[in-house]
C-alpha cells in the first residue's frame, strides 16, 4: 500500500495481489465501494491513469494464459466506457510488456511519444518514422522534437544523433526508428540505450507477417530482450501467440471496447480473385469515375501485378503500387513506396502487408480486400480486415468495403493435429540449427569426411526454406545479434498463422461470412464465377514468365551499372530483398562472378537452369579457371586428346579414375561418369560407319566456349575437392 495526495486529501493505493503475487505483475488500485470487485483502476504495469484517479472509471479483469501453458495470470484486461477514447486520454504512458490495443488509429504512438521520459520506438515503415518525426519540427529551426533515424530521404535532413542527444531544449529523447535501421542507433548510443531509455516495439504484428522478407526485423527482438522487462513494451492493435518461449512471460495489457467497429460489407466468394478485382475495379470506375480506390492485396508478382496487366492501358496508366523496397523491380512504372505522404497518388492504387500498418490515408476511397487460399501468405484474419480498413483516417471513413476471396478444402487433421505441425516447424528448424552445429565440429575433428567447406552462415540459412501445406516458402532459422544460429521466430509465427487461418477459414466459403455475423456486421455476400473467361494455363505461364525475365533484367541492369569491384557487395544486398528465384540467380552470380566476365556470366545464367544442369555448369566453370599446370588439368589433357574418339565404356574408365585418383570418390555409376565427362571436355556423340557401337569426339577443353582467359585462376597447389560441387 501507498499512499497519494489528491486536492490535500491522502489516498490509500493498494497493489492487486489478489491473483498473483509475482513482481512482474504491477496492478494498482483505489478502494472503491461503487466499483466492480471494490476496485477502481489507478495504475497498470508503471503507467498511471490520467486526471483524477477518484472521478476516472475503467473496469478491469485479470487474464489467463491458454491451457497448453498452464492455468496461470497473463495480465488484465481494461473495459473503456466509450469507444472514441485516445489511449493518451487513458494512460500517462506505455505499460511495459504486451500492449494490445484492439483498434487502429487510437494513438499509441503518440501515447508514448508524449510520455515523459526518454524513448526509442521502433516501427515497421519508413513511412510512419517519416511522418510522426516531420510533424515534431519545431518552427524556424532544423530541431527536431523526435529524431527519424532511418534509411536516407531524397530531399530532407535530420540531425546526427550526437548532435540531438546534445540540445538541451529537448528534454524527453525520442527516437523513431525504422526496424532495419535500429543498429545504426544501437552502435551510437552504446550500453546507456538499455539504462536510459524506455523500448518500444510498434505494431509488432506486421514483424510476424513481414519478417520472411525484412530479416532485420528479427533482430528487435533481441535488443528488446536485453533491456530491463519494466523498460520495454510490445504494442499491436492484433497481437499474435509467439512461438519465442523468451516472449511467452511477458505480462500483458489489453484494452477492451464497448462495441464492435460498425462495418458495411460486400463479401465476394469467386473462383479467380484476379478477374474478380479487375472487374470490381472497371465496375467502381464507371459508378463513381471521380472517386479513388485502394486494393490491398499482399502478393505482388502473382497478384497486383497481374491484376494490372489485365487492366486496359490507359488504366495502367492510373495505378500505383505501396510495397516494400524488395518489391520495388517488379512494379517499377508503378512503384510509390518512397513517396507515400497521406493521399493516395494515384486513381487505382494497390498496397501490400509493408502498408496494412503504420500509415495515415487522409482521404476517402473504395477499399478492396483481397485473399486467396492459394497463396496462404495473402490470407487475413477479422484483425488484419480492421486493420487495413483502419488505414483510412478521414472521419467519415471509406466510400466502400469489399473484400474478394477463394477457399480450397484443406487435409482433414484435428485441432489438435495442426497444432503438432505448429510445433513440428520449430523442431525442423531445431535440427537444422543443430545439424549445422554439428557438421562444423565434424568438419574439424574429421576433414576427410568432408569433401568441401561448410556453407557460409547466409547459404545455409537461404537453403532452410520450407513450405508446409503451400504456405510461402520460408526459411527456418536466423542469425542473431550474437553470431548464433536460432529459430527464426516471427517466420514460424507467419507459416503458423497462415495454416490456423487456412484451416478455420478459408477451408469453407460460409466460414469468413460467419465469422462477420457473429461481430454483427453488416454482410451483402454473393459468389461470382468465371469458369468461362479463366485465365488459361498458358496466360498464367506467359505472365509469370514475363516477370521472372523482368525481375532478372532489372538485376543485371543494376548491376551492370555499379563498378567492376563493387558488384560483388551490391549483389550481397540486391539478394536480401529478391525473389525466391532471385535469390537463386544472384546466388549463382556470386558463385563465379570471380571468374567469368560480367556479361558472358549474365548471359549463361539468364537460362533457365535446373539444379543439376547449374551444378554441371558451376564445376565446368571451376575446372576451365585451374591454372593449366593444375594436376587435374594435366590429367584430363593427357587422357584425353583433342580430336580422338571414345566409346561410352572407354570415356567411363578415364573419368572414373580421375575421381578415384584426385576426387577420393570410387564406384560412380556409369551413367554419372558418362554425364561428368561434360565437366571437363566438349565432346558430340558420333555413330561410325561399321561400328555398331557410336564413340565420344573430344572436341575442346572449354566447354562452355568462354573467350578469353578467367579472371581469376585457382593455384595448382590446391585441393580441388575445396572448389568442386558433387
Amino acid at each position: 500500500m501507498k499512499l497519494i495526495e489528491y486536492n490535500g486529501e491522502m489516498l490509500e493505493v493498494f497493489r492487486d495481489t489478489d491473483h498473483t503475487d509475482d513482481q512482474r505483475f504491477q496492478i494498482e488500485y483505489i478502494k472503491d465501494p461503487g466499483s466492480p470487485n471494490g476496485k477502481r483502476l489507478y495504475s497498470v504495469q508503471g503507467a498511471e491513469i490520467i486526471n483524477d484517479p477518484t472521478s476516472n472509471h475503467y473496469g478491469f479483469t485479470w487474464t489467463y494464459r491458454t491451457e497448453e501453458r498452464g492455468f496461470e495470470p497473463k495480465g488484465i484486461q481494461i473495459l473503456v466506457p466509450h469507444d472514441d477514447i485516445k489511449l493518451s486520454q487513458l494512460l500517462d504512458k506505455t505499460p511495459y510488456g504486451i500492449l494490445q490495443k484492439n483498434r487502429t488509429g487510437i494513438g499509441s504512438t503518440t501515447l508514448e511519444l508524449r510520455a515523459k521520459r526518454n524513448s526509442i520506438i521502433v516501427v515497421p515503415t519508413k513511412a510512419l518514422a517519416l511522418d510522426k518525426a516531420e510533424k515534431s519540427r519545431i518552427p524556424g529551426t532544423d530541431r527536431y522534437n523526435y529524431l527519424y533515424i532511418g534509411g536516407k530521404i531524397e530531399g530532407k535532413t535530420f540531425p546526427r544523433i550526437a548532435d540531438y542527444m546534445a540540445d538541451g531544449g529537448i528534454p524527453d529523447k525520442k527516437f523513431i526508428v525504422v526496424a532495419d535501421s535500429l543498429p545504426k542507433l544501437v552502435d551510437e548510443l552504446g550500453e546507456r540505450m538499455y539504462t536510459d531509455f524506455f523500448f518500444m516495439v510498434d505494431e509488432i504484428d506486421a514483424y510476424q507477417y513481414d519478417s520472411h522478407y525484412r530479416p532485420a526485423l528479427e533482430n528487435v527482438i533481441d535488443y528488446y530482450l536485453k533491456f530491463h522487462y519494466t523498460k520495454r513494451s510490445l504494442v499491436s492493435a492484433t497481437v499474435k501467440d509467439f512461438s519465442n518461449e523468451q516472449l511467452w512471460d511477458e505480462t500483458e495489457v489489453m484494452i477492451e471496447f464497448n462495441e464492435d467497429i460498425k462495418r458495411n460489407i460486400n463479401l465476394v466468394h469467386t473462383d479467380n480473385v484476379i478477374l474478380a478485382t479487375v472487374e470490381k475495379i472497371r465496375g467502381l470506375l464507371i459508378s463513381n469515375p471521380d472517386d479513388k480506390i485502394l486494393v490491398a492485396f499482399n502478393s505482388v508478382i502473382k497478384g497486383i501485378q497481374k491484376i494490372i496487366q489485365l487492366l486496359d492501358p490507359e488504366l495502367q496508366s492510373q495505378c500505383a503500387v505501396l510495397c516494400s523496397i524488395k518489391s520495388r523491380i517488379y512494379v517499377e512504372k508503378y512503384f510509390y513506396g518512397d513517396a507515400f505522404s497521406n493521399t493516395l497518388p494515384k486513381k487505382i492504387n494497390f498496397m501490400t502487408s509493408s502498408f496494412f500498418v503504420g500509415i495515415d490515408i487522409e482521404e476517402r476511397y473504395h477499399l478492396i480486400s483481397v485473399c486467396t487460399a492459394n497463396l496462404p501468405y495473402t490470407l487475413l484474419s477479422n484483425d488484419k480486415f480492421i486493420q487495413i480498413l483502419g488505414r483510412c483516417r478521414d472521419p467519415s471513413g471509406v466510400f466502400s468495403e469489399t473484400i474478394l476471396y477463394n477457399t480450397k478444402d484443406v487435409q482433414e487433421l484435428s485441432k489438435e493435429e495442426w497444432y503438432k505441425i505448429g510445433n513440428r516447424i520449430k523442431v525442423d528448424a531445431e535440427l537444422v540449427i543443430e545439424y549445422q552445429n554439428c557438421l562444423k565440429e565434424v568438419s574439424h575433428k574429421f576433414p576427410k569426411l568432408i569433401n568441401s567447406y561448410p556453407l557460409p552462415v547466409n547459404e545455409v540459412i537461404n537453403r532452410t526454406k520450407k513450405s508446409y501445406f503451400g504456405t510461402r516458402f520460408t526459411v527456418l532459422i536466423r542469425e542473431n545479434i550474437y553470431g548464433e544460429l536460432v529459430p527464426a521466430y516471427f517466420n514460424i509465427d507467419s507459416i503458423k498463422i497462415q495454416l490456423e487461418l487456412l484451416r478455420e477459414i478459408y477451408s469453407n466459403p460460409e466460414n469468413l461470412k460467419e465469422s462477420f455475423r457473429i461481430r454483427n456486421y453488416n454482410v451483402n455476400f454473393s459468389t461470382e464465377n468465371y469458369e468461362d473467361a479463366e485465365i488459361t494455363e498458358q496466360d498464367e505461364s506467359e505472365i509469370n514468365e514475363e516477370l521472372r525475365l523482368l525481375e532478372r533484367e532489372e538485376l543485371i541492369e543494376q548491376l551492370r551499372q555499379c563498378e567492376e569491384e563493387n558488384r560483388a557487395e551490391l549483389a550481397g544486398r540486391i539478394k536480401v530483398r529478391a525473389s525466391f528465384n532471385g535469390t537463386i540467380f544472384i546466388d549463382r552470380l556470386l558463385d563465379l562472378i570471380e571468374y567469368v566476365p560480367f556479361n558472358e556470366l549474365v548471359d549463361r545464367l539468364g537460362n533457365r537452369m535446373s539444379y543439376r544442369e547449374y551444378k554441371t555448369f558451376y564445376n565446368s566453370v571451376i575446372y576451365w579457371s585451374l591454372e593449366e599446370n593444375h594436376p587435374l588439368k594435366l590429367k584430363i589433357e593427357r587422357d584425353f586428346l583433342i580430336g580422338s574418339r571414345y566409346t561410352n565404356i572407354e570415356l567411363a574408365e578415364k573419368i572414373n579414375s580421375v575421381f578415384s585418383s584426385l576426387f577420393e570418390m570410387n564406384n560412380l555409376p556409369h551413367r554419372t561418369l558418362v554425364e561428368r565427362a561434360s565437366i571437363f571436355i566438349k565432346k558430340k556423340r558420333i555413330r561410325e560407319r561399321g561400328n555398331v557401337m557410336s564413340r565420344y569426339l573430344v572436341q575442346s577443353y572449354n566447354v562452355n566456349n568462354f573467350e578469353g582467359n578467367p579472371l581469376k585462376t585457382i593455384r595448382s597447389a590446391e585441393n580441388v575437392k575445396l572448389h568442386f560441387r558433387f
